[in-house]
């Protein structure tokens, strides 16, 4: 996946921190979204829903690194929503106290620390986004909807570690 594909308008962009483990993230905000929009969607949101993953963005593993929240109006008229993470490759290197941070540039002509764990992790930022073209007026409310949620998602994730806890212990 590249940002600049010309196919699609992206809605929401954040970077991912390196302490983040994108699989474990995309995999809680497929079952989230699965369950809120696809099982609840025409409780929720007046509007059924469906949730695939993108095949075509699926790992050799078999790991998927994307999905897409397919709505529809009352017309039959629809939009897809994808989510994924960027190609962009981060160096990530473990801390003092164990925890991965993005990897700080250094002098080319200091030493490595040959003590410091350094790895690449593929993703930088979780990226929402929709096709380009003009989109119909009667699913935009929906669209926001479904963004502030997985919004809501996400910075759930980010406090307690899973987009299913809330704040209310």
């Amino acid at each position: 996946m590249t940002e600049s594909d010309a196919d699609w308008k992206i809605i929401a962009k954040a970077e991912i921190p390196a302490l983040v483990p994108r699989e474990d993230l995309l995999d809680q905000l497929l079952k989230w979204s699965i369950i809120e929009f696809e099982e609840n969607g025409r409780r929720n949101f007046g509007n059924k829903m469906v949730v695939d993953i993108c095949d075509e963005y699926t790992r050799e593993d078999g790991t998927p690194t994307a999905f897409a929240v397919k709505l529809k109006d009352i017309d039959g008229v629809g939009a897809n929503i994808e989510v994924l993470m960027d190609n962009e490759v981060v160096e990530v290197e473990k801390n003092g106290e164990g925890f991965a941070q993005e990897k700080e540039a250094t002098d080319p002509n200091e030493p490595p620390n040959p003590f410091a764990m350094s790895y690449d992790i593929i993703g930088k930022n979780l990226i929402i986004r929709r096709k380009a073209g003009e989109l119909p007026e009667s699913l935009v409310p929906l669209i926001r909807e479904v963004v502030g949620g997985l919004s809501r998602a996400i910075n759930t994730y980010y406090a307690f570690g899973s987009v299913y806890a809330d704040d209310s212990t």
